[in-house]
């Protein structure tokens, strides 16, 4: 049977496929400490949404302060209407609730800057993912 290579970045130990896992012994413990990681700092909200996070009374009051203490956006000058979190948060509280985290925008620079974001996240991804094929076609041989 033809074994796997751990996901481990820089791993390159063998796995059975049968055994279930993706990771070798070793980043194993590393794996389920990740999870654990992520339940602490990702609340679990229906369908994975942080909408709960945002109707909050602290995010709205934190909110309303941030456009109170800079009414215009912060790219073009026009009226902000909307807070933007410079940082995702992803579920981590710390980063939410943080007003240094915080920038005002209008409604399009917010929109432009959430497009430029997510197209920098899905291209990293790739080619995080790209490089992670190179180096198995490479590993693969043996």
């Amino acid at each position: 049977m033809r074994k796997i290579i751990c996901k481990q970045p820089g791993c390159f130990r063998t796995i059975d496929p049968a055994s279930g896992h993706t990771y070798c012994i070793e980043h194993q413990a590393q794996e389920r400490a990740e999870q654990e990681r992520k339940k602490v700092y990702m609340p679990r909200v229906e369908h994975g949404s942080w909408t709960e996070l945002y109707n909050s009374p602290k995010w709205k009051a934190l909110r309303d302060g941030k456009l109170k203490d800079t009414p215009n956006c912060e790219k073009c000058g026009a009226p902000a209407t909307e807070v933007h979190h410079i940082v995702p948060h992803r579920g981590n509280m710390a980063l939410f609730l943080d007003w240094d985290n915080l920038m005002s925008l209008c409604n399009k620079c917010h929109r432009l800057q959430t497009i430029k974001e997510t197209h920098e996240r899905a291209r990293s991804t790739y080619e995080a993912r790209r490089k992670e094929r190179e180096v198995k076609k490479r590993k693969l041989w043996y």
